[in-house]
């Protein structure tokens, strides 16, 4: 026998609830139609839906302040999305060399990158460097150096060990007959020493010729090299392949190198997420899964609320993707909020249409009381969501308006999902007759004693 279709009430309402009652009636055409519907859906977010992580593209262009940042950024592109390697070495002699060897693998890999260079800051001081010291300081420089000049000489002839001992050589002769003063070579016989007694130790070595040559403590021991990346705005980490190509770069160098920048810095943050979303997911479904179980007490009716959640969750992506067409790292949360807000609509459908069940022990009859109620109730309460999401449509903020677009929207075709797809699945699986009236019994006393006392509830919390 067939539920009789409500009529007494007229409007919106009263036709949702006839739809409601008509699926439970059809739940085979109904199933059939959700499944093309959300075979389409997953097929338009599968091919035309895309992500794009440019933070900068989440604020409308059309702002003032976007407009002179384009016009800065076209003006000095090479500022823009940098990624760069800081590169530590024992002595600044290892790190310079490092980088310069890190610059020339790099630059022929334009297929990841649009610039490679070493900082201009560090090519002027190289050559200019000299300019910079106070008078005193430079003095003291050039009588190192020409005390120096036998060492230097020897090794600039033969820069090799042989060159180094040959040199040395060269310098105890030179003490011996009283040409060089002991003092002089004494800050680079003490260097090279070490260095020696280290070695033998079995302990890594290096020694930094500019101190030994000016007397002077060796400035740090790090260089950089600034890239800027082709970015893969499709992908979540987007500067990961030039990051890759980075590391491989100082592969074999007697070096430490390290990312750091702006594409860096996003990556992994945004790296993080990623990582984060594999384990995430999978608790959320869990916890779900068991909200669903202790709120409906039924494996039957939990399975088909998550059924109509997932129907529902891919045709708002097929929308998303007609609608937007590129996702970005604000709107992707529509995906959350769907879940979050939309398994509530199932989960009171489910609980008023057991309550009902227990009352009319015949499935059909239960739902006809169900669809009205939960038509009225649910309606009320999609609008109210989906209003306080389009409110965020008119921003600049592009993120937040593509957000409001779906996540209204996805409301909407939650509450659809729930009054059709969901009493076609109850229909299908058969839900048994409650044998107790569902809820928490537990907490009747409490219930009522909220009831007697609603006045004072309310005077509480206003205050």
């Amino acid at each position: 026998m067939h539920p009789p279709i409500p009529s007494a009430q007229q409007g919106p309402v009263a036709w949702a609830a006839r739809l409601a009652v008509w699926c439970w009636r059809h739940p085979w055409p109904v199933v059939v139609l959700a499944l093309l519907l959300v075979l389409a859906g997953g097929w338009l977010a599968a091919s035309r839906l895309s992500l794009d992580t440019d933070e900068t593209h989440m604020i409308s262009a059309a702002l003032p302040y976007r407009q002179a940042e384009q016009r800065f950024d076209r003006a000095f592109p090479h500022t823009m999305d940098r990624l760069v390697a800081v590169v530590e070495a024992a002595t600044p002699e290892q790190a310079d060399q490092a980088a310069q060897v890190m610059v020339q693998r790099l630059t022929p890999r334009s297929d990841l990158f649009h610039l490679v260079e070493r900082p201009p800051v560090e090519q002027f001081f190289r050559k200019h460097g000299l300019l910079f010291l106070l008078e005193h300081e430079l003095q003291a420089l050039a009588e190192r150096l020409i005390q120096a000049q036998p060492l230097l000489g020897s090794l600039a002839a033969d820069p090799s060990l042989r060159g180094l001992l040959g040199a040395l050589s060269l310098m105890l002769a030179g003490i011996e007959q009283g040409d060089v003063a002991e003092a002089d070579l004494a800050p680079a016989m003490a260097a090279l020493a070490q260095v020696g007694e280290d070695v033998l130790a079995g302990k890594p070595a290096a020694l930094s010729w500019q101190e030994v040559m000016t007397g002077r403590p060796a400035p740090p021991a790090i260089a950089f090299v600034l890239t800027r990346p082709k970015l893969d705005t499709a992908s979540l980490v987007r500067g990961d392949a030039a990051a890759q190509a980075v590391r491989d770069a100082a592969e074999g160098l007697d070096a430490r190198v390290r990312l750091t920048g702006p594409v860096a810095l996003t990556d992994d943050n945004f790296r993080t997420v990623a990582e984060g979303a594999g384990i995430t997911g999978l608790v959320s479904l869990v916890m779900v899964s068991v909200l669903l179980l202790a709120a409906v007490g039924s494996v039957r009716i939990a399975t088909a609320i998550i059924f109509t959640l997932v129907a529902g969750l891919v045709t708002t992506a097929g929308f998303a993707a007609l609608a937007v067409g590129v996702l970005n790292p604000i709107s992707v949360a529509f995906v959350a909020l769907f879940v979050g807000l939309a398994v509530d609509f199932g989960i009171q459908f489910a609980i008023r249409f057991r309550d009902d069940h227990f009352h009319e022990r015949d499935a059909g009859a239960a739902m006809s009381k169900t669809a009205p109620a939960m038509a009225a109730s649910l309606g009320v309460v999609a609008a109210a969501i989906a209003t306080g999401f389009f409110a965020f449509v008119p921003t600049d903020y592009v993120g937040v308006s593509q957000l409001g677009v779906i996540a209204g929207t996805g409301m909407v075709i939650g509450l659809v999902a729930t009054l059709t797809l969901l009493p076609a699945l109850l229909a299908l699986v058969r839900p048994r007759c409650e044998r107790q009236p569902p809820g928490l019994l537990r907490l009747a006393a409490a219930d009522e004693a909220l009831r007697r006392h609603a006045g004072a509830v309310v005077a509480a919390v206003l205050a």
